[in-house]
């Protein structure tokens, strides 16, 4: 059967989420999607190679992690955008056809920030231009 929905994970850094990975990952079951892993980095460096070796350790970590979660069931792929965070998820939105859904896999309070101009962080500021939902997945604690 043909994957022809694909599900956004956005990470910060490499503390990957896994509430974020398994709502994704139930998700893509449920549509039948493919999952991409988005690693956005803020990286300073002049070498392109060094960018290109790291990105390429990075893309293999967080698939190492990613299949240590959920195995090897799904399709998924990962990428890893190194810059101004906002500017390089823009440039993944261009070059990639649209989303059925965003998951944010970061800091789950930063994206539930007021919105617009006056949030604090990026996310918070453009998650209402997305033309897919941005999904805030949280952990589910059982009562003591």
């Amino acid at each position: 059967m043909q994957r022809n929905k694909i599900i956004v994970v956005i990470f910060e850094d490499l503390n990957i989420r896994e509430v974020a990975v398994h709502y994704a990952e139930v998700l893509a079951q449920r549509i039948n999607a493919q999952i991409i892993f988005l690693l956005l980095m803020e990286y300073n460096s002049d070498s392109k190679d060094e960018v290109e070796l790291l990105k390429q350790k990075y893309k293999d970590i967080i698939l190492k992690r990613i299949s240590e979660i959920i195995g090897n069931n799904i399709s998924v792929q990962a990428e890893v955008m190194v810059g101004n965070r906002r500017s390089e998820f823009y440039k993944f939105l261009a070059s990639h056809r649209s989303f059925h859904t965003a998951v944010w896999g970061g800091d789950e309070n930063a994206a539930m920030e007021k919105t617009g101009r006056s949030a604090g962080h990026w996310m918070a500021r453009i998650k209402d231009e997305l033309s897919c939902p941005l999904v805030i997945p949280k952990k589910k604690y059982k009562a003591r």
